[in-house]
């Protein structure tokens, strides 16, 4: 998706911590959560809803998961898990 490169990974690595730190975990998505202004409908917060359901679906298995077992390993330490 357009505009998706220019997140820092250091910037989702920073918030991984911060969000560990206080007990939490961040859950990045493939898009890394970032759409086009075209799939907004009337402020940078509302999706139209294609890409809300669209979203929702990249969403809900991962908030399964941490349901189930947690928050999963932090960014760098997945990097190192055998495929």
């Amino acid at each position: 998706m357009q505009g998706t490169a220019g997140l820092d990974p250091a910037a989702i690595g920073l918030l991984d911590r911060l969000y560990r730190d206080a007990g939490a975990c961040l859950i990045v998505l493939p898009n890394r959560s970032l759409y086009p202004r075209a799939a907004f409908f009337d402020t940078p917060y509302h999706l139209q809803e294609p890409m809300q359901r669209a979203h929702s679906r990249l969403l809900a298995p991962r908030l399964a998961q941490v349901m189930r077992h947690g928050c999963p390993a932090p960014p760098a330490a997945r990097a190192k898990l055998p495929l």
